[in-house]
């Protein structure tokens, strides 16, 4: 996991992304890297990250928790621009609490579903398709 962050906090600083959209998908609520991966891509990054996509969100409180550790670690560095959340509900519970997941912050901006996670939540047999 560490190496990963670096190596996107290394393209984050150095790739021409041009006026491309910049989302960098974090490791989700229920691990011990999320705070990591918050702190430090803010930190070491720059301007140039647009958006965070957040896995496994099951409830607000999850939005919530990574909307406070980004805006702290967004005053702590002086950042001018605000970063955006792309939501991926992938579990039942998720999907019960949907309406409530999209309007848990003013950084959501966009909400997306997480088929292969969510039947393994359901324990449901996945079907191939295609």
């Amino acid at each position: 996991k560490d190496t990963a962050r670096k190596n996107v906090i290394e393209a984050l600083r150095e790739v021409d992304f041009g006026n491309k959209t910049v989302a960098v998908r974090i490791n989700a609520s229920d691990t011990t890297f999320q705070h990591k991966d918050i702190a430090d891509l803010i930190a070491q990054s720059g301007e140039r990250l647009d958006m965070f996509v957040l896995p496994m969100v099951g409830n607000a409180s999850d939005i919530y928790a990574v909307d406070m550790l980004t805006t702290q670690a967004e005053r702590a560095v002086g950042r001018k621009k605000r970063i955006g959340f792309g939501i991926i509900v992938e579990t039942a519970l998720g999907l019960a609490n949907v309406h409530e997941i999209a309007a848990a912050s003013k950084r959501n901006e966009s909400l997306h579903f997480g088929a292969g996670d969510y039947v393994t939540s359901i324990r449901s047999r996945a079907m191939k398709i295609g």
